[in-house]
């Protein structure tokens, strides 16, 4: 029997609202949808007011229904030497369209450069660096080296393609997509976290938008399996 995509997005769309939406107590009777499950962890003060003071891990669906811890997978990944934590580290990604997890992260460039030489490519530019193909194989296999190594990356966990991003930009609003990710250019938070949302779709500040690395995630996630035109 033939399924309409209408009805499997029905499908799955309902069974989103299961997951997120608590039937069980105070909500007595199934399809009575009175909580909503956010993910974040939550601390009641003395005053009774409700404080938000920490994420549950972000998981994420992939396309054949399996999960992915990215922020788990980013506390391993960014342990790599090529990894420059200094200008904002690594941001993992899957989603429902893709088969396989991806990364974007800032390179380091001393690190990069030093293998390089060894190996015989003699280019400077950090930019055309972080896209030479031989240097992408070679650090793609040292995380994948880290991620089978490590008890807490799953099998579906490991990464299936990467860019390296140069970090040559500007550092301040609205950057560009070599730039290092800080909190002066919207893509780390306050606290030096990964701004997500910021990273793929730019933010706004006044009547402008800083840049956004779309454009660097977008031909991942083709190599992933994720269809040409997709939206993230």
């Amino acid at each position: 029997m033939d399924i309409s995509p209408r009805a499997t997005r029905l499908s799955r769309s309902t069974k989103k609202t299961e997951e997120e939406f608590s039937h069980k107590a105070p909500n007595q009777r199934k399809g009575e949808y009175h909580w909503f499950h956010t993910g974040d962890i939550g601390l009641v003060t003395l005053d009774g007011r409700l404080k938000l003071i920490d994420r549950k891990k972000n998981l994420v669906k992939l396309k054949g229904g399996e999960y992915i811890a990215v922020e788990a997978m980013e506390a391993v990944y960014g342990t790599s030497i090529y990894v420059d934590a200094k200008t904002g580290g690594i941001m993992c990604h899957g989603d429902g369209d893709m088969d396989k997890p991806v990364a974007m992260f800032q390179g380091n460039i001393h690190n990069i450069k030093a293998w390089a030489t060894d190996n015989g490519i003699t280019e400077e530019d950090p930019v055309a660096l972080c896209a030479d193909e031989r240097v992408v194989k070679m650090v793609l296999a040292d995380m994948l080296k880290i991620g089978k190594g490590s008890d807490s990356v799953a099998k579906n966990e490991l990464l299936c393609a990467i860019a390296i991003i140069p970090g040559t930009g500007s550092a301040v609003f609205p950057g560009d997509c070599t730039s290092p990710w800080t909190p002066e250019n919207g893509f780390l938070t306050a606290s030096n976290k990964i701004d997500r949302n910021a990273i793929k779709h730019g933010k706004s500040q006044g009547d402008q938008t800083s840049a956004s690395f779309l454009e660097v995630l977008q031909p991942l996630r083709v190599k992933s399996g994720a269809p040409v035109g997709s939206q993230v």
